[in-house]
């Protein structure tokens, strides 16, 4: 049986716990910056591989595979302005955003990713689509799925690779008669 002293512990850790979590979201909402849409990755092969691992991920996982969708800090040097007009601004979060999760099954990853980049991001944001957001649990799933889909370090190997070589034939085979 718990005593007084453990559960008023308990009760204080909680309030303690609450307050970082209201302090982090203040601090997002102010220190925040705006991202926005982008047509796509700024590198093929990081299209490629991304919406490849969504499908994989999504099939280990039992859900349905996520619609992928490109952003950038709508002030990066990366950005041109027209996007932001045409696309507007997608969403308000904290700096250093690389992926995210939205409703209506869609992963959102950062156009400046390496296509290493997003096996891990586009993997760690559909374990959120499906199991919420356990933040250890889908940090530790992205990690695994890059050493699984691509290799240790910075090896091109396993499916990965063979998905960047079948886009690019693809690639070749559409535009040789130009």
């Amino acid at each position: 049986m718990t005593s007084d002293d453990e559960l008023l512990a308990i009760q204080a850790n909680i309030e303690r716990t609450r307050f970082n979590l209201e302090s982090v979201r203040i601090r997002d909402d102010v220190n925040g910056i705006w991202y926005s849409r982008s047509p796509s990755a700024k590198d093929f092969d990081t299209v490629v591989t991304a919406m490849k691992t969504a499908e994989w991920a999504a099939k280990d996982l039992g859900i349905q595979t996520p619609e992928v969708k490109w952003f950038l800090e709508s002030d990066s040097e990366l950005f041109e302005p027209s996007l932001v007009q045409r696309f507007g601004k997608a969403f308000h979060r904290g700096p250093g955003l690389v992926g995210a999760v939205d409703v209506g099954n869609v992963i959102w990853l950062h156009a400046g990713l390496t296509p290493r980049q997003a096996v891990d991001v586009a993997a760690h944001e559909c374990k959120h689509l499906a199991s919420g957001g356990d933040e250890d649990a889908a940090f530790d799933y992205g990690k695994l799925a890059q050493l699984r889909l691509w290799g240790p370090l910075e090896a091109v190997g396993g499916s990965a690779a063979v998905w960047l070589t079948q886009g690019r034939e693809v690639i070749r085979e559409k535009t040789s008669g130009f």
